[in-house]
């Protein structure tokens, strides 16, 4: 299985300094899952790594 640091490191993305630059100090695995997906989507889509219309929109 790979890792998420290293998905994001084969796409020339350090992920602990995009999480830094988002302001996130707390270490992904102490994160709520949720929360979690949230941050890992937003740095793939700030990085143009997916394209934000291919994320489903939730409903409430």
């Amino acid at each position: 299985m790979q890792s998420i640091h290293s998905w994001f490191e084969e796409r020339d993305v350090d992920l602990d300094d995009a999480l830094a630059e988002q302001g996130q100090t707390t270490p992904l695995h102490l994160l709520p899952p949720d929360e979690l997906i949230i941050q890992l989507l937003q740095i793939a889509v700030e990085h143009g790594l997916i394209d934000p219309s291919d994320i489903p929109a939730i409903e409430d």
